[in-house]
Formats: structure tokens, sequence, C-alpha cells
């Protein structure tokens, strides 16, 4: 009787284990990506779009676009979908920005820490991106 309990039982375990980690394979592929964007001097840039580009074999492709709200924030949490390798995160153009001015990239901070290196991150990770632009007047 304790082997048939037992032959009963394993396929259960089994199937319980695989949406298990299916589940927790899926939750790898979640990313978020935030952060703000600022003239020099922390004034907020409204209406800036910030692209997500999936990454696949050395190609892109626009997963999402987003703008930055009034206080010049921005953020989105989605799923990757299979195949791709990294994201890219960047601003296309600022000339949508409603100054008239076309702004310069001055600084970029990943995490907290200033970086030359733009903006690739890892699948499955909470980044913060903040650009900071020169205005010229």
């Amino acid at each position: 009787m304790k082997r048939h309990l037992t032959r009963t039982i394993s396929p259960v375990f089994l199937l319980f284990i695989a949406l298990s980690l299916d589940g927790c394979l899926l939750s790898f592929r979640t990313s978020t990506v935030y952060g703000t964007v600022t003239e020099q001097g922390r004034k907020p840039l409204e209406g800036v779009k910030i692209s997500v580009l999936g990454i696949k074999a050395n190609r892109s492709t626009l997963l999402h676009e987003l703008s930055t709200n009034q206080a010049g924030e921005f953020q989105l949490t989605f799923e990757v979908p299979r195949g791709y390798s990294r994201l890219d995160i960047g601003i296309p153009s600022i000339e949508n920005h409603q100054s008239q001015e076309i702004p310069r990239l001055i600084s970029l901070y990943i995490n907290g820490e200033e970086t030359k290196d733009c903006c690739s991150t890892l699948i499955g990770k909470k980044t913060k991106y903040d650009f900071v632009f020169l205005v010229k007047e």
C-alpha cells in the first residue's frame, strides 16, 4: 500500500515543482527601470521620451517607450520576452522636450553612481537612471 501512495504522490509533486519553477523563471525576467531627467541645477524636464530596447543577437528592438512626468520622473516594470539577453535604456531625442533649447547630456548616474557607460542593464534587475542635461540658452 505504501508503494501505491508513493507512485501517486510523485507525479503530483513533480507537477507542483515544475509549476513553481516556471513562476520563478518568469520572475527572473521582470525588469524595472526608473529615474529622473533634469537640467543642471536639478530642474525637472517633463515630457522627455525614454526608450527601452531589448538586445537579441546584437540586434535591438524597441520594447517600450515612456515619457517623464512633471517632476521629470519615469518608471516602468515589465516582463522581458524570452530571447533577449539585455536591455538598453536611452533618450532617443531630447527635441521633444517642451523648451526651445536643445539640451546636451552632461552627467549620467546609474543606481546613484556617476558613469560614462550608457545605458545597458541586465534582465531581471531594478535599475535607476538619472540623466542630467545642460540646457544652453
